[in-house]
């Protein structure tokens, strides 16, 4: 798994995050 993959599963993380607290 190379760090450009792991940056946008982050990415994805926060975005959905970000949606749930909003």
């Amino acid at each position: 798994m190379g760090e450009i993959a792991l940056i946008l599963h982050m990415m994805e993380y926060g975005d959905r995050m970000a949606g749930k607290w909003s």
